[in-house]
């Protein structure tokens, strides 16, 4: 099912839900038996003009709801469980697309096991098959810019998305208007991305003891990406980091989240937010009925295990030189290590590779504050953005809208 969101606010006893009217009541269309759940907000300035941005989270699996409601949306959920409104959402200059996929996630499902996505081509067929429905009902969002963002493992999958676009406006009548695309703490190349020994001790999380431990996990995973045992490398991962009483969990006193340095809590955010899209009548609200929501459906990111450990790069470079493009780093983020991301942007083989890495770094301002540091080779822009975790606009909203401002407004950092 794909699903737009249209004008109406959500409501329930207890909860007060206000200045919402940009949500739209679901509407559904059916896909090969798969149904996929989408929100749409129109740009609060010009929404006949608005460029598009259709968010993915970010791994396979993880709702997309999140980003409405926890990071860029134009409200959150706060601790009475009422909506309050976003100041820095980016709903503010552009036209906001949801979209629960692959199907499984979120809202979104599927009532036969062929249904799932097994690989990120699946992904995009279905994204792209999505988009399609989505500008023949809505022809007037064909015209502005469109771009792809999301977080994490979605950097492996929205190169494939754009290369579906790419075929799909050869093949189709319709054309979808792609300019680019933004991708923040991306989960490329594990050979480059799955360390984190030093970077936890540097900020004095783990001490040397501990560092060799963690170390010691770090060479058996990086021992079976190189044979080809993905599987087990990806349980690796998880045993380090996800699973309940993990390495990280034991030696950190973080427990139950990978998200920030500076905080070993799940943020209220989250859990306010997992706390209300629960909530029966909100359910019915949004017409999806009875069917369980989760944050994370792990039956859908299972099936993306082994890619996402084989993953090399090599999809994000095929598409570098022919699209704007945006990857943000965050400073804070245990799991996605800074230092690492430049390792992989670094590496990456495109036109603009030997520029890059000679480019001279730019301090980045937002009014007196340093926000960032930034290098640009022509539409290519790297950005690491000072004081965020894995969730960037949430932890500095106003830095993070006013990145995304300069990247599709074409304003210099």
């Amino acid at each position: 099912m794909f699903s737009a969101c249209q004008s109406h606010a959500l409501r329930r006893k207890a909860i007060k839900l206000r200045n919402i009217s940009r949500i739209k009541p679901i509407l559904v269309f059916d896909l090969d038996w798969k149904q996929h759940a989408s929100d749409h907000l129109d740009s609060l300035e010009t929404p006949e003009k608005a460029p598009v941005i259709m968010w993915l989270n970010e791994v396979a699996g993880s709702s997309c709801l999140k980003g409405v409601f926890v990071e860029n949306g134009p409200f959150y959920v706060d601790d009475n469980l009422e909506l309050r409104d976003r100041e820095f959402t980016w709903v503010r200059k552009y036209s906001m697309l949801y979209l629960d996929a692959p199907v499984g996630t979120g809202f979104s499902f599927t009532d036969k096991e062929e249904g799932y996505a097994n690989n990120s081509e699946d992904d995009a067929d279905e994204v792209f098959k999505a988009l399609q429905q989505f500008f023949t009902l809505f022809p007037e969002y064909q015209v502005p810019d469109f771009y792809f963002a999301g977080e994490g493992a979605s950097a492996n999958h929205i190169p494939r998305m754009v290369k579906r676009v790419e075929a799909g406006n050869k093949e189709e009548k319709l054309k979808i208007n792609l300019k680019g695309f933004m991708v923040g703490s991306p989960y490329i190349s594990p050979k480059f991305q799955a360390t984190f020994a030093n970077s936890w001790y540097n900020i004095g999380l783990i001490d040397e003891e501990q560092k060799k431990e963690v170390k010691a996990v770090e060479n058996k995973i990086q021992s079976l990406i190189h044979e080809k045992k993905f599987e087990e490398s990806h349980v690796e991962i998880f045993k380090l980091m996800i699973l309940p009483n993990t390495l990280f969990a034991n030696f950190t006193g973080h427990m139950g989240q990978q998200l920030n340095y500076l905080n070993a809590k799940v943020p209220p955010l989250l859990t306010n937010f997992a706390k209300f899209i629960d909530d029966k009548e909100v359910h019915n609200y949004l017409h999806v009925g009875l069917h369980k929501f989760e944050i994370l459906n792990f039956k859908v990111h299972d099936k993306f295990r082994s890619e996402i450990m084989a993953a090399d790069g090599k999809a994000m470079e095929a598409v570098l030189d022919n699209y704007k493009v945006l990857i943000y780093s965050n400073q804070m983020d245990p799991a996605v290590v800074h230092s690492q991301v430049t390792k992989t942007v670094e590496a990456f083989e495109w036109s603009g590779a030997a520029e890059l890495k000679t480019t001279p770094r730019k301090i980045w301002r937002v009014g007196d504050d340093v926000a960032g540091y930034v290098k640009s080779v022509g539409k290519f822009h790297y950005v690491m953005l000072r004081k965020t975790g894995r969730y960037a606009a949430m932890d500095q909203p106003a830095w993070a809208f006013e990145m995304v401002q300069h990247f599709i407004d074409d304003k210099s950092f």
